[in-house]
């Protein structure tokens, strides 16, 4: 905001506020003029002056200034654009006539919260002195430790990229602007250099932007990613200390409900996820007792923690396996009340005290929590490939379904197909049915249409079809799904296709691969748009060991994510299934691997950006060499020829 008066008077006013001179017209000051003076820090051997005028003015302005400022005393002279056209500048002629240094901005003056001024949309704060051209001085007031050696002036680091200056350090973001509301009132720190990141930014120009600044500088820059926290599964923060091969902080300044504010990540020797360390934090609600760092007493019995992804409400015990929720990234749009210990179902007084939490908090954070519960792993079952060995003369007792064996993706399952799941599965089926009605209590999206009904019959049939083929899926079964050759296993693939309907969307990167043949190299052109038939296995993480010769790397809109329905471990559960007849548009096809994204009736044209996005994700991954990287406890589902069968 630009500090000036809307009243027009003749004759000015000059007044002490705070360490400042208020200059204004006689009919009042702004209030915005008077926050400012109050706020500014006195600058040693400087008169603070601010003035409450639109403009700099002319001859007249400088006499009265003249008039109104003590004697042969540097300046520094708060008004937009008073250092604006050099020579014939407002601040040069003051210098002039006072005989004095004078500090005045080219560009419009904006208050910063914590008491700064940062001039933009010019060339900063320039020195002007009597008889010499003017000198640069910086953007802000007072100067951070951290400015001397970083960008004054608008740069572009990469391809599509810019690096602009703003009050708190820098905006990493594309060339074309995002809304600066948010990004220009970060409060500036005069410790610390804030690098905003956009979501489309590559890592590598992360770590070539960091480069770049003088280690005086480096040391102390804090990034804030604005908008989405990670990629590809992965927190940002830890994918460029990867990659930079040092520790970085993360600010998680733009989000109001934050209460871990500050994370550490540190560079990993292996592609495991990892825990970064909560530096600061806001305790949840006031009042609770905080025996450890970040841990907070809700009752003698439970506590809750600070995590990078919200708040986890627990015993008072230390998990052996706690590092699970305190590496979950931060979700932007969602604060994770996370309750008990992973593979541990919580008690009821424990789910009792985090709704209560919840109750207690701040409105914003209130708003954006979400219950989520640790689930206890079921006990040891039989692969879903085992019961579906059924004779001849089972099949046959099946009852019909209308329709051939293609499942649209769009299917509703029916009453026919539940029952024959529920016979099928025999008594592997209540167990399924109990571990599914627990997640729908604390999912209750899960539920859909049918949400209104505690448990929907509907619902709990197609989530026990998700997470039986989830936990055991057969390669013939996925073969005949994509020829349309079901048969009598027509049921189950309607249950499942229905049940995917109903699980959370993963919009974003992820991997999975295939053993080609020549014919099926020779199909992948760019431009090419492929339709997979059957349910497509792909990983949302990047650090993985792909089984087939050609990795593909897709940009997803509509899988689903199943991980949260299996009782597995390792990086399996951050699989995706996308639905049958999903189709994919190849961007770029080097040796070894292909970049495609998903297509969609109403998707536009996105073939750049998803293309930008995807390469970003290739670079990522190969930062980790192949013998390092995780290894998948069942591979086979993740080697299929995208399209091609």
């Amino acid at each position: 905001m630009r500090i000036s008066s809307p009243h027009a008077g003749t004759g000015l006013v000059c007044r002490p506020i705070g360490a400042a001179l208020l200059v204004h017209p006689q009919e009042g000051p702004a209030g915005t003029a008077v926050e400012l003076a109050r706020t500014l820090p006195p600058e040693p051997g400087h008169t603070m002056v601010v003035v409450d005028l639109p403009e700099p003015g002319g001859p007249a302005l400088v006499e009265e200034l003249a008039a109104l400022v003590p004697d042969r005393r540097p300046l520094r002279l708060v008004l937009s654009r008073a250092g604006s056209g050099g020579p014939g500048s407002l601040a040069y002629a003051l210098a002039e006539r006072k005989r004095t240094e004078v500090i005045a901005p080219d560009g419009v003056v904006h208050p910063v919260p914590g008491g700064f001024a940062f001039v933009a949309d010019g060339a900063g704060w320039l020195r002007f002195r009597p008889g010499a051209p003017p000198r640069p001085a910086g953007l802000r007031y007072p100067v951070p430790a951290w400015e001397p050696g970083t960008p004054l002036r608008r740069l572009a680091p990469g391809p599509g990229l810019v690096a602009e200056p703003i009050p708190a350090g820098l905006w990493l973001r594309p060339e074309s602007r995002p809304d600066p509301a948010p990004v220009f009132d970060l409060p500036c720190q005069a410790e610390m250099l804030t690098v905003v990141l956009e979501p489309s930014v590559p890592v590598p120009e992360i770590c070539r932007l960091l480069a770049a600044l003088p280690a005086s500088a480096r040391t102390r820059v804090r990034l804030i990613p604005h908008g989405t926290h990670e990629r590809a599964g992965e927190p940002v923060g830890q994918l460029v200390a990867d990659a930079f091969g040092a520790p970085v902080t993360v600010h998680t300044g733009l989000i109001e409900w934050a209460f871990a504010t500050v994370l550490s990540y540190w560079p990993r020797r292996v592609p495991m996820p990892a825990v970064p360390k909560v530096v600061r934090y806001r305790a949840p609600v006031p009042g609770l007792a905080e025996p450890h760092p970040g841990v907070f007493r809700l009752t003698d019995d439970i506590i809750v923690e600070t995590v990078q992804s919200g708040l986890w409400v627990r015993g008072g015990t230390e998990p052996m396996n706690g590092g699970e929720i305190r590496a979950v990234p931060l979700d932007p749009h969602r604060l994770r009340v996370t309750v008990g210990d992973p593979g541990t179902p919580p008690s009821r007084t424990l789910a009792d005290a985090a709704g209560e939490l919840v109750e207690r908090l701040e409105p914003a954070a209130r708003q954006a929590a979400g219950l989520i519960f640790a689930e206890a792993p079921l006990e040891e079952e039989e692969p879903v490939t085992q019961w579906m060995r059924v004779e001849t003369e089972s099949a046959a007792e099946t009852p019909e379904v209308p329709g051939d064996d293609r499942i649209a993706p769009d299917h509703r399952s029916g009453p026919a197909e539940h029952e024959w799941l529920r016979r099928t599965l025999g008594s592997r089926f209540d167990s399924y049915a109990s571990a599914v009605s627990r997640l729908l209590a604390q999912r209750p999206g899960l539920r859909g249409e049918e949400g209104t009904a505690r448990f929907p019959e509907a619902v709990i049939t197609d989530l026990v079809a998700v997470r039986a083929y989830a936990e055991g899926a057969s390669q013939s079964f996925d073969q005949a799904l994509r020829t349309g050759t079901l048969g009598a296993f027509r049921p189950y693939a309607g249950c499942i296709v229905s049940g995917l309907r109903r699980l959370p969307t993963h919009r974003g990167p992820v991997l999975t691969s295939a053993t080609l043949d020549d014919a099926q190299w020779a199909r992948l052109r760019v431009g090419e748009v492929l339709t997979e038939r059957g349910l497509l296995h792909a990983l949302a993480t990047p650090f993985v060991e792909l089984p087939g010769t050609v990795e593909f790397i897709v940009l997803a809109l509509t899988a689903r994510r199943t991980g949260f329905l299996t009782s597995g471990e390792g990086p399996e559960q951050q699989c995706v299934i996308f639905p049958p007849d999903t189709r994919f548009k190849v961007l770029a096809v080097t040796e070894g691997r292909v970049l495609l994204r998903e297509v969609t009736g109403a998707d536009g044209a996105q073939d750049q950006t998803a293309l930008d996005r995807l390469t970003e994700v290739a670079a990522n991954r190969d930062t980790v060499v192949p013998g390092r990287r995780q290894q998948l406890e069942t591979p086979a589902r993740f080697d299929h020829p995208l399209g091609l069968t």
